[in-house]
């Protein structure tokens, strides 16, 4: 009989954003914006291990006064966390998760790509795609269940990208007047950790 999942997650997420102030750029604002959802792949403990996967799409950005997206970064952060049928974790609680960009090729999406493309490559090439954007030109972006289907941008971006303009728009919605400038460099950094899970 399956037990079915009954888990408290106390997941940390790490983040960074930084950005390098420059001083001829104009007044711009930054934003950040974390959507998280539990995968397809989660499943119930039974003959073999329960698994609860989560996946937090992370955006910053920056846009200048008149709206346009003018440097803008995407990771995800997947996290697996694997119980038995007793309900008990069978992931070291200790377990530090990398984002799919730390990853890089090791995330080995690249053999399952009709272009042939890595995941953060992808996403390197949708961050280039929208910058010089509004965010009305970006949610003008045809999808068809997630996935692109403009000829411009899918020669570089194939895989489900409806997260990722997700976590843009709450990221441009939540820009703030942090001080930056619409040239200055943007970084993210995107770690996670169980915390307190049972």
């Amino acid at each position: 009989m399956k037990k079915f999942l009954s888990l408290v997650f106390g997941l940390v997420l790490v983040m960074s954003l930084f950005t390098a102030c420059s001083s001829n750029g104009g007044k711009a604002k930054t934003g950040l914006a974390v959507v998280t959802s539990t995968s397809h792949s989660s499943k119930d403990a039974g003959e073999e291990e329960g698994l609860a996967q989560t996946d937090s799409t992370v955006a910053a950005v920056i846009v200048d006064s008149k709206g346009v997206i003018k440097n803008v970064k995407f990771d995800v952060l997947q996290t697996k966390t694997k119980f038995n049928v007793a309900g008990e974790l069978t992931t070291d609680p200790a377990t530090t998760f990398e984002s799919k960009q730390m990853l890089g090729d090791a995330y080995d999406m690249k053999k399952a790509s009709p272009i042939g493309k890595e995941w953060f490559e992808q996403a390197d090439a949708l961050a280039e795609y929208v910058t010089g954007k509004t965010l009305e030109d970006v949610k003008g972006i045809a999808l068809d269940g997630g996935y692109p289907t403009d000829a411009d941008l899918t020669s570089s971006v194939t895989m489900n990208i409806s997260a990722m303009i997700s976590a843009l728009e709450k990221a441009v919605n939540n820009a703030q007047d942090l001080g930056a400038s619409a040239d200055d460099k943007l970084g993210l950094g995107l770690v996670g950790k169980l915390h307190k899970s049972t």
